[in-house]
């Protein structure tokens, strides 16, 4: 049977009794009614606040592996580092309804943020004789497990205790717990102030029964339709929209056109659901923000780290300015990144990289600005410090482009090396205020990066051209004693054949011998059937450059691979052996020019007399060149 129906019986039959026993049979229906209703929304609105604590432990457990994901650098184990984190700290505690908090320990008990940072560090297993129910629980997630349960909280005037609801989420991948806790009865505060308007009610219904009964049997039951319909239909609806609510659907609202208790009860049970709205909306809000601000910072890191793979991997300076560029314009999401560098009076500085159409233009005519006179960039270049205009309309030294007519902020930072500026690292948005602190940062990191890059490419051309140089020098060098060696000697060669050997001297003039000294590449021919030997040919490779040929004939055969990879072995060993011999040579001829100078050096240095000296000098001179006249002669002055 409903409540409706129940009640007008009720109200019927107290007709024929005692005008006592029609108030106290009332009252009991109407608080059978209200206890009902009570019960219901009062369960409603913890289940909506245990969800709402429940949803905060998660959201921080998932902020905090986020946070830890993105910054591998981090140790999760490193708990000392990781209360000194600000970052950490502002994650971990976080608000839970009016004056709960979140706070995080391990599964050893310890805990390690708080809102009271006094008790950052402490053993929470000594509360556990004092507050059982909270060790309880924090016990069983030292295991690892979500928990989640109710608690008695004693105030701090040592009297008062209030019920607690706490749930306890681990943080994935580390030894870490999310604690979230508050008062439950700040979400079934509402229900109060129902019981005081129901009690309200009730006493004036019943009054207002008895005074009916007592006018006229008559309209009993026409009363008690009216009472009954005016008590149990807002409270049937306050009760369907709580169980909504607990369902999860927090739009309920219970619209009564009334000025009365029930009017102003429907108007706190729909700010109480507003309120509920209000903060899972904020808690969504400050997730959608804490998300897109970590996925930000995953972009620039990326950046970051795809300049870093960028600089190990790019050696040409131009095509590494330019994949520079592009990173940062597609990770900051910019309008213009672009690259400076001073030219050598440094006195202007001239774009090297430009990631946007107006900066490929600015390119191909070559533009530069003044250091020190022109623009944010040329303000950067002459004083080395970054500057940020995050309106360009308002700012006193932003120079308008016309190739980059939809800049609204700006952002330049110095390249230096050493202390030295070399450069200045130009970002433009369209959007005013569009460089945080975090921008900032992060686009320091990649000018340091820049920087770095920049020189290291430098240092990298200046090597490659000094090895270019002296490879070219010891080139020439190599040629020069090998055709030195074979004009002394007047030996182009030695072939044998018949069992001795002769020496040549000319060179063999065949097109296939010039054909591998040109090329460096061996030729094989196989014997032909018109009588044609069998040839081989190898260069000999000193340095790098042919010195001579190995040239091997057959009249019968065939050659192979091992023939080959042999002739190569031997052309190697013959090339090594001969620089050596020459080495050994001119070590030699060197050291007998050293001796004969030491010989004549020690002949005249012991001479005083001057006649004799040049006399001396002379007949040494003469002596080590045969054949030669020698004159000592003094220049006079007329």
């Amino acid at each position: 049977m409903k409540i409706r129906t129940r009640l007008i019986l009720s109200l019927i039959l107290m007709g024929f009794l005692p005008l006592l026993l029609i108030a106290s049979g009332l009252s009991w229906t109407i608080a059978n009614i209200r206890n009902l209703s009570i019960a219901r929304s009062q369960q409603a609105l913890e289940a909506a606040g245990r969800q709402a604590i429940r949803e905060k432990a998660e959201t921080v457990a998932r902020e905090i592996a986020m946070y830890l994901a993105y910054h591998p650098d981090i140790d999760p184990r490193n708990y000392r580092a990781l209360e000194t984190n600000p970052d950490l700290i502002a994650i971990a505690v976080q608000p839970v309804g009016r004056t709960g908090y979140t706070a995080v320990h391990d599964r050893r008990g310890i805990n390690h943020f708080h809102v009271n940072p006094a008790l950052v560090g402490t053993d929470l297993s000594t509360l556990a004789d004092r507050l059982p129910q909270f060790w309880n629980l924090i016990a069983i997630s030292m295991r690892g497990a979500t928990v989640e349960g109710y608690y008695d909280w004693l105030e701090p005037d040592g009297v008062t205790i209030r019920q607690k609801y706490m749930v306890i989420v681990p943080v994935p991948g580390t030894d870490l717990m999310v604690a979230a806790t508050t008062y439950i009865d700040e979400f079934s505060a509402p229900t109060q102030t129902l019981i005081a308007n129901l009690n309200r009610v009730v006493n004036r219904a019943i009054w207002t029964t008895v005074v009916t009964v007592a006018i006229s049997l008559v309209f009993a039951g026409a009363s008690a339709w009216y009472f009954g319909s005016r008590l149990v239909n807002p409270l049937s609806r306050l009760t369907e929209a709580a169980a909504r609510i607990e369902r999860g659907d927090l739009n309920q609202q219970v619209l009564l056109d009334r000025k009365d208790e029930m009017g102003q009860l429907a108007s706190t049970f729909n700010l109480m659901a507003a309120r509920i709205r209000e903060m899972v909306a904020t808690l969504e809000e400050r997730i959608r923000q804490r998300t897109a601000d970590l996925e930000t910072r995953a972009s620039q890191f990326q950046a970051i780290a795809e300049v870093s793979r960028a600089i190990a991997s790019i050696q040409e300076p131009s095509e590494l300015l330019g994949h520079i560029t592009a990173q940062i314009a597609e990770h900051f999401g910019v309008y213009h990144a672009g690259i400076f560098l001073l030219d050598e009076n440094e006195e202007y500085a001239v774009l090297q990289a430009a990631s946007s159409e107006g900066g490929q233009r600015m390119l191909a005519r070559g533009h530069r600005l003044k250091v020190g006179e022109v623009g944010i960039v040329g303000y950067v270049a002459g004083t080395g410090r970054t500057r940020i205009a995050l309106d360009t309309g308002a700012d006193a030294v932003f120079f308008q482009n016309p190739d980059l007519p939809q800049t609204r902020s700006e952002i330049a930072l110095p390249l230096k090396i050493g202390g030295r500026v070399i450069g200045v690292l130009d970002v433009q948005s369209s959007e005013p205020n569009a460089f945080s602190e975090s921008d900032a940062e992060a686009l320091a990191i990649l000018a340091d990066q820049v920087s770095i890059a920049i020189e290291n490419a430098r240092l990298f051309e200046e090597t490659r051209r000094a090895l270019a140089q002296t490879e070219a020098l010891y080139q020439q060098f190599l040629r020069a004693e090998w055709g030195r060696l074979a004009r002394e000697q007047r030996l182009a060669g030695f072939r044998y054949a018949d069992g001795g050997a002769t020496v040549i001297d000319r060179p063999v003039e065949d097109a296939d011998i010039r054909s591998v000294i040109k090329t460096g590449k061996p030729i094989v021919k196989q014997a032909g059937k018109k009588g044609e030997p069998a040839r081989l040919i190898v260069p000999i490779i000193l340095r790098g450059r042919v010195v001579g040929v190995v040239n091997v004939n057959a009249q019968e055969g065939k050659w192979t691979e091992d023939d080959l990879d042999i002739l190569n072995a031997v052309a190697e060993r013959i090339a090594l052996s001969a620089e050596n011999a020459r080495l050994f040579e001119e070590s030699s001829r060197r050291a007998a020019k050293e001796r004969t100078i030491a010989e004549v050096s020690a002949r005249i240095g012991a001479l005083v007399d001057i006649d004799n000296l040049l006399q001396t000098a002379a007949q040494e001179m003469s002596r080590n060149l045969p054949g030669a006249e020698v004159v000592i002669q003094f220049h006079q002055k007329a």
